[in-house]
């Protein structure tokens, strides 16, 4: 009204209507939102801000068009297909670059500035890995030719299939000692043969020694054995390559392959004790049977006399010399070569193998290590690989596919990582895979990545896969014209090699405190991995080494962290634990719960436990206990002494019954939370009914909605939908709205395909807490509003005028009312006597002073008094 206008008459102003009033505000409500400061001594104002209507889920879906997706599997494959389909020759090219890294690399490759790099690289792999791969074939149980082959092929096959440009390629000393155990299992398995070179007396011989048993490995059928199992392997890592199953290496934890693979360093270490000392009549590997640890070391010590004085000096000095090279010799070259590595392999071999060919030629030193023997310039003819009994061991030739490709991509992300650039795991299945297949006919035995060269190759600074054609040249010319001179090699040099390679994987175990310090989870899976490995085997190591990592992830899924969620001081939307943040407030009425897993056949138990704790309602124990209420204050005819209030609002008994057990955040905390809240003036928790608490409790509000939060629920099964609708029904009976906030896309077309939407409203479902938290309170103002709105009916006792030396007539009523409540509750609940007779006694002083008012009317109808309890 502008100010030069007059008011109209009072005849003609509006009266005041309380209903339109309530209505007025209601929609006041709906259409603002009162931001009012926080702060202490904030000198501002609130704010009143535009919002518009709040959107549930299916309007929410309509208003931005929501388009359904096609979750599963079978969709994806098709998918996939139909894109191949329709793909044009520059996308099919791009494809074939992808399947071939060469054709991407090599046309861009910068030969000027690149190539010096590359070829230093090489010669160094090659320096370094031509004596490693001698002493990795005589692991395996092949002559050690076979290991040069190998080197070349996984060189050659992986520079031209192969991501990765720093990853070294060829034999590794764990996959060569799980295919060595394999080859030996299978000669055994043909029956025993006897070596009578060595009697062992005593009860525990025939048991844990068997010497009469050792197996005679022939070469020759060895190395084809060989090649079957990694022609086998080859095929597995093609088949999962085309499957796309390089999400297979995150099963594998970087923990568990830590302990993988210090498991079988140990095993390597130990099998190479036989041929460091020259001990004879032990059983060819620590890892052929389970507790085969224990029974090599028995067997080893108790034939320990016959250990040969010249190689224990051999292998002694070898060890002295590369422990020299690895902590002296080297720091002090990098202090000035930063990338380089004296190449002590290569010398110990170069002069132990000059040495041995003296002594030989020397008979009267009386000097005689144990050498390689006769090797052939060239390579073999191709033949097929033996499969025979492969029903056998092909669990075991699978197991050895995982294992390989799963430290090569361990390596290969290492360095990647360090480099910035990208590998497709997907393609190093395939890579290795071929790698396998190819050189299997060549009596190649399976491999894998060298850590030791794969990290040399990184601090060199390489630029691509060209350093592998390099390796492999150098590598070939070995093959084809200096195979010879490593006739005369002892062999306790090679097994000092492969032992000494294992030094920093053998380290780790010392390192696994930090593990302990950081994750008692991690360090459990690296411990169970780590003695299973040790006792049992790598492949045994392996399997229960993902089991038990798989087993965590589901413990941690059944019982995971579940929280309630308030309001964050001085926002409208944002939300955070109330047990996470001292100063994130309730909001009133109204409970948020946060359930932080998939939810499965698993933990739909702890989901259900979990929300009645939060809430403090179990909702069938609370509507069996107020119907048995309900009957009794029926048997007692207490129905017509309720107030009139309580007579209007008959769904709120429950909840008052139920308040009188309920705990206030307080203490919760209390009971075992991080730790205690201080008192505010607002209602402290989340547990709400419209009562006031005597004897210093804290007020509590009436509880009308839960809102779960179900963002962190990306996977529901039947179990789990069963569990939501049967919580939102559960609480339904007792008058609670159940909402639900941040549904998954894929959860909310399962539950809807599942008919969940049948007893469930699609309107009960929100966007983001904030939508459903001011649906929420929108209609507890209209509640309130309506409650307000409505007459109370008039009753006799509060006709009379009041007067104003005695109470109020109102106050008089709400006295009245409590004390015929707990007069009722007497009734139904374990009230000690002392606290029956306080009751009543408060009921009939409520009702004595309603008499004796001065005021009240001669036509007052009088009540009768209220019947005493016998006891009275």
């Amino acid at each position: 009204m502008r100010a030069d206008e007059e008011p109209p008459p009072n005849d003609q102003q509006p009266k005041d209507n309380p209903l339109d009033r309530a209505q007025i505000n209601l929609e006041h409500l709906m259409k603002y939102t009162v931001n009012v400061p926080t702060e202490v001594g904030n000198p501002k104002q609130p704010t009143v801000s535009r919002q518009e209507k709040v959107l549930n889920q299916e309007e929410f879906d309509k208003k931005h068009q929501f388009r359904r997706c096609n979750f599963t599997l079978a969709r994806q494959v098709y998918g996939q297909f139909k894109r191949y389909r329709h793909q044009s020759g520059k996308e099919w090219w791009h494809w074939v670059c992808k399947r071939m890294p060469i054709l991407h690399w090599l046309p861009s490759y910068q030969w000027s500035g690149h190539l010096m790099g590359d070829m230093f690289g090489g010669l160094m792999v090659a320096i370094m890995g031509v004596p490693q791969d001698l002493a990795y074939a005589m692991l395996v149980g092949v002559p050690p030719v076979y290991g040069l082959f190998t080197q070349l092929f996984c060189s050659l096959f992986y520079a031209i299939f192969g991501s990765s440009k720093h990853t070294a390629s060829g034999p590794f000393s764990i996959v060569a000692l799980m295919v060595g155990t394999l080859v030996s299992r299978q000669d055994a398995s043909l029956g025993p043969k006897m070596n009578n070179s060595t009697e062992v007396t005593g009860k525990m011989a025939g048991v844990l020694c068997c010497t009469d048993a050792v197996p005679a490995i022939n070469e020759h059928e060895a190395v084809w054995r060989a090649a079957g199992i990694t022609l086998l392997v080859g095929i597995f890592q093609l088949i999962l390559g085309v499957m796309n199953a390089g999400v297979l290496a995150v099963w594998l934890s970087d923990y568990l392959v830590v302990g993988l693979t210090t498991g079988a360093a140990i095993h390597v270490v130990i099998s190479q004790m036989k041929s460091m000392t020259g001990v004879r009549a032990v059983p060819p590997s620590s890892e052929s049977v389970p507790w085969g640890l224990a029974k090599f070391l028995v067997c080893f010590f108790r034939n320990i006399t016959q250990a040969e004085l010249p190689v224990c000096i051999c292998s002694a000095i070898c060890v002295a010399l590369l422990l020299i090279s690895s902590y002296v010799i080297d720091p002090l070259v990098r202090k000035k070569w930063k990338a380089f590595k004296m190449p002590m392999e290569l010398l110990l071999v170069s002069g132990a193998t000059s040495l041995n060919y003296f002594f030989h030629q020397h008979p009267s030193w009386g000097i005689k290590l144990h050498r390689v023997g006769y090797v052939a310039n060239g390579f073999v003819r191709p033949s097929m690989p033996d499969l025979s009994g492969f029903e056998d061991w092909w669990a075991d030739a699978f197991l050895i596919a995982i294992v390989s490709f799963t430290i090569h991509i361990s390596l290969a992300k290492l360095v990647s990582k360090q480099h910035k650039y990208s590998i497709n795991p997907n393609q190093e299945w395939l890579a290795l895979g071929l790698m396998h297949t190819v050189s299997a006919p060549f009596g190649c035995f399976a491999g894998g990545s060298s850590m030791g060269r794969t990290m040399m190759l990184a601090n060199l600074g390489t630029h691509s896969q060209m350093s592998a054609f390099v390796t492999a040249a150098i590598v070939l010319v070995v093959i084809l014209w200096a195979a010879k001179l490593i006739e005369y090699l002892p062999k306790a040099v090679l097994a000092v090699i492969v032992a000494m390679s294992m030094k920093d994987l053998l380290l780790q175990v010392f390192r696994s405190w930090h593990i302990l310090r950081l994750s008692t989870t991690d360090f459990l899976i690296y411990f169970m991995t780590v003695i299973t490995t040790v006792f049992y085997g790598v492949t045994t190591g392996l399997v229960v080494g993902v089991s038990f990592a798989l087993l965590t992830v589901i413990f941690r899924s059944q019982w995971p962290e579940s929280t309630c969620m308030g309001r964050v001081p001085g926002t409208s939307a944002e939300y955070k634990g109330l047990y996470h943040y001292k100063l994130v407030l309730d909001v009133e009425g109204i409970i948020i719960f946060r359930f932080d897993a998939p939810l499965y056949f698993a933990n739909v138990e702890t989901f259900t436990d979990k929300l009645h704790h939060e809430t403090r309602i179990d909702p069938i124990l609370l509507r069996s206990q107020c119907e048995e209420l309900e009957r009794k204050k029926e048997k007692h005819g207490f129905w017509n002494r309720r107030s009139s209030k309580d007579a209007q609002h008959p769904e709120r008994v429950p909840l008052v019954a139920a308040a009188v057990k309920q705990q206030s955040k307080l203490e919760l905390l209390d009971e075992g939370k991080p730790e205690k809240l201080e008192k505010k003036e607002s209602p402290p928790g989340p547990r709400h009914v419209e009562e006031n608490h005597s004897d210093g409790e804290a007020p509590l509000t009436h509880l009308t909605h839960i809102v779960i939060d179900c963002s962190c629920i990306n996977y529901v099964d039947l179990m789990g939908k069963d569990a939501l609708l049967n919580t939102y029904l559960d609480y339904q009976t007792i008058g609670i709205k159940v909402l639900f906030a941040n549904v998954k896309a894929y959860v909310r077309q399962f539950i809807e395909a599942a008919d969940f939407h049948k007893s469930v409203p699609k309107a009960q479902f929100f966007v983001s807490i904030g939508d459903a938290v001011k649906f929420a309170e929108a209609q507890r103002a209209e509640e309130q509003q309506k409650q307000k709105a409505t007459p109370t009916p008039s009753d006799p006792k509060t006709m009379a005028l009041p007067n104003p030396k005695s109470p109020s007539k109102s106050q008089l009523e709400i006295d009245l009312t409590t004390a015929m409540d707990k007069n009722s509750l007497a009734e139904t609940q374990p009230f000690s006597p002392t606290e029956q007779a306080k009751t009543q006694q408060e009921a009939i002083r409520a009702k004595q002073m309603l008499r004796r008012e001065p005021s009240v009317q001669k036509t007052q109808i009088e009540e009768p008094p209220l019947p005493l309890d016998k006891t009275m």
